[in-house]
């Protein structure tokens, strides 16, 4: 690709989605202030600077290595937000608010890029901007559907493990590193889980207004 394609199409595309996995977890600490729990504000967390998000590899490398290697397909995520769940009151609405905090804002993301669309593909001196506004709400389309397998770390599971008792929600906290090793290999080794999983962001992005 051209060096011109790349900086009027990829580099605003992975800022963006950078800005919105960063939004994500930002949405998350907030709404658990929100239920009592200022872990995330003590940590420096709830902020528009990027720097205390990044994680050098799933921020910055796996989105731009996928970038190159795809062609505009890319995936990636910042630092978790810590979250004391049994801080939160109530508990089981704190979690399940929190939890599903994330993939809301993600959603937002998605059906303002997409109403940007029309009204900022007339502006001409950025002809990449339309396309630049589909592929990113799409991929904030691709974060939700992602976020919501009901597997460890991620946010589905959240909202399933709410109602565990606490002993094994506790448990299942130790498996979020394991359990994301298991999605990411089910997604690419499993055709029919994987078309699934494309089908329901296609249909997700189709129906936003």
């Amino acid at each position: 690709m051209k060096l011109e394609y790349h900086l009027m199409f990829g580099v605003p595309m992975l800022a963006l989605f950078i800005y919105s996995v960063i939004l994500h977890e930002i949405a998350h600490g907030w709404v658990a202030e929100r239920f009592g729990d200022s872990t995330a504000r003590s940590k420096g967390r709830i902020t528009l600077n990027p720097i205390p998000h990044i994680d050098p590899f799933m921020s910055l490398f796996l989105p731009a290595a996928m970038y190159l290697m795809s062609g505009g397909l890319i995936f990636g995520g910042a630092k978790g937000v810590p979250v004391q769940m049994e801080a939160l009151k109530p508990r089981l609405l704190g979690q399940i608010a929190v939890a599903l905090a994330g993939v809301t804002v993600n959603l937002l993301l998605a059906v303002i890029f997409k109403l940007l669309m029309g009204p900022a593909g007339a502006v001409t001196f950025w002809p990449q901007l339309d396309n630049v506004l589909e592929k990113t709400g799409w991929l904030n389309c691709l974060l939700v559907v992602f976020n919501l397998f009901p597997l460890p770390p991620l946010d589905g599971f959240a909202v399933l493990s709410a109602f565990l008792p606490v002993k094994l929600r506790l448990k299942t906290y130790r498996m979020q590193t394991l359990g994301f090793v298991v999605i990411v290999a089910l997604l690419i080794f499993v055709p029919a889980l994987r078309n699934l999983f494309m089908r329901s962001v296609n249909g997700l992005w189709g129906v936003l207004p």
